[in-house]
Order: structure tokens, then C-alpha cells, then sequence
């Protein structure tokens, strides 16, 4: 129930609702923080991370950021779950961004690939190579950012096509 609440946030602030977000992330967040799940708690600092730097509060997004990683990484070392420190990098690179370092978001969006590479992890490797994408384009860096989206649509492209087939084989497809 507390992952469906966690899309459901996502979702809303997708589509630009903040307000109907934080609802889902406040209920969200006292579920896991009840049953002690560090992990998911750093990804709904990483959504509150998002909201903020889509209302413009950088400073906010980047403590926001800082305290998602350091969760992620306590979600590591006392229970062995995997901490989504890939995603965590690949919004602090949009972060960097948002305050036009674009040296300190390519290294974030390098961090952020790595990490999701080692870690399997599609959806961060989506976002690192969006965020390749936009700091190429932004250092007008043209056929660098054009290879980086073709990267995220076919990585995008993948995925769908794994849970295709998952829901095929389960009969849902």
C-alpha cells in the first residue's frame, strides 16, 4: 500500500499537482518511518527533493537531497537494502543544474550512472542519462546531448518492454 501511495505522489507531481503530492508523501512517509523501512523513506525525501526544485526552493532541494543520500546510505549499512543514492545523484544533479554548475551536475550525472549501473537500477539510469542530456545541452554541446536522449528513450524503451512482457506472461498482457 505505501509503494502504490509512493506512485501515486509521483504521479501527482509529474503532473504538476505539489499539493495533492505531498499528501500522498506525508501518509507515505509515516507508513515506512513506522515499519522502519530507511530505504523508502530516502525515496520520498528524493520526491519532497523534486517538489522543491520545481517551486524554484534550491537551497531546500539541495538539504533535501543531502538528507536523502544520507538515508539511502544508512539503509545500506544497517540493513543491507539498496538505498536509491543513484537517483539521490542524479536529482542532486538537477540541482546543480537548477544553479547552472554545470561541472558539478556532469559529475553527479557521471555518479549517478555508475551507481545505477552497478546497482541495476533502470529508472536512475533513465534520469542520469536525461540529466547528460540537459547539461550538454545547456553547454551547447548539441551531438552529446542528442546521443544522450536517444540513450534514455531506448533504456525508457527496455524497461517498458521488460514489464511487456512480465504482464504477458503473467496473462495481463
Amino acid at each position: 500500500e505505501g509503494h502504490a501511495a509512493l506512485g501515486l505522489a509521483r504521479i501527482a507531481r509529474a503532473r504538476g499537482r505539489a499539493e495533492q503530492a505531498l499528501t500522498w508523501l506525508r501518509l507515505t512517509e509515516e507508513r515506512f518511518k513506522g515499519q522502519g523501512e530507511v530505504a523508502q523513506v530516502a525515496h520520498i525525501t528524493i520526491e519532497h527533493a523534486r517538489l522543491a526544485l520545481m517551486a524554484g526552493r534550491l537551497d531546500e532541494a539541495n538539504r533535501l537531497v543531502g538528507e536523502a543520500l544520507r538515508q539511502a546510505q544508512e539503509a545500506i549499512a544497517v540493513g543491507g537494502a539498496r538505498g536509491p543514492v543513484a537517483l539521490a545523484n542524479a536529482v542532486w544533479g538537477g540541482v546543480a543544474l537548477a544553479y547552472g554548475r554545470l561541472d558539478q551536475a556532469r559529475a553527479h550525472a557521471h555518479e549517478a550512472r555508475t551507481l545505477a549501473e552497478r546497482e541495476a537500477d533502470d529508472l536512475a539510469l533513465v534520469e542520469a542519462a536525461l540529466l547528460v542530456a540537459e547539461v550538454e545541452l545547456l553547454a551547447d554541446n548539441l551531438q552529446a546531448a542528442v546521443n544522450a536522449y536517444n540513450q534514455a528513450q531506448a533504456l525508457s524503451q527496455a524497461r517498458e518492454a521488460t514489464v511487456a512482457d512480465a504482464l504477458t506472461s503473467v496473462g495481463l498482457g
